[in-house]
Order: C-alpha cells, then sequence, then structure tokens
C-alpha cells in the first residue's frame, strides 16, 4: 500500500469550519454555503455547490480519487481481486479517511 495520509484538517478546524492558510482563506457560512478568497481578498468562490469546488480540488492531488481506485474499491472481496488491486482499493479507503472529520 501507498504511504500514510495524514488528516487534511485539525480537530480545531474541522470545529471552527474554517481553514486560513497566509495566502487565502476557507470559511463554511452555514451548513450550505461556503467561501473562499485569494490572497487580495477577493472572493473567488462563494455559494452551495461545494460538490463541484470539492472534485476541482481533488482533481490531480495525491490524496484524490482515479477511476481504478473506484473500479478497485467496487471489486473489493471479490475472490480473483488481485493483491495490487486490493492495495489500490485500501489506499482510496486511506484517503478517504484522510478527508473525513477526525474521530474523538
Amino acid at each position: 500500500m501507498g504511504a500514510q495520509m495524514n488528516p487534511a484538517l485539525t480537530k480545531e478546524e474541522w470545529a471552527a469550519k474554517e481553514f486560513r492558510p497566509s495566502y487565502w482563506g476557507v470559511v463554511a457560512l452555514g451548513e450550505t454555503e461556503l467561501s473562499v478568497r485569494c490572497p487580495d481578498n477577493r472572493e473567488i468562490f462563494v455559494g452551495e455547490d461545494r460538490a463541484k469546488l470539492a472534485a476541482f480540488c481533488l482533481d490531480g492531488q495525491e490524496f484524490g480519487f482515479t477511476r481504478e481506485m473506484i473500479r478497485c474499491l467496487r471489486d473489493l472481496g471479490h475472490y480473483n481481486q488481485s493483491p495490487e488491486d486490493r492495495d489500490l482499493a485500501y489506499s482510496a479507503i486511506e484517503n478517504l479517511e484522510a478527508l473525513l472529520p477526525l474521530e474523538e
């Protein structure tokens, strides 16, 4: 399997629903809206279409997902799944877990 993924956000960042690196900011506005600001403080995204924003953010990232990973996940537990495909499925699970809030 690949390298262990670290959680994307800390417990504090999840609790605040806010992440502000030095050059941009993301703030959850209620349950559905999200605000993203660039370095000059212009708001570059605000809205409820968080799934589209998430898809763009995950594309090409080491913690993202590929069609091959999804195929391996769907085949997980199948009697003729190769060890390599099983490892790829487990990598996808680890990547997904790294994006979730930390457990208490």
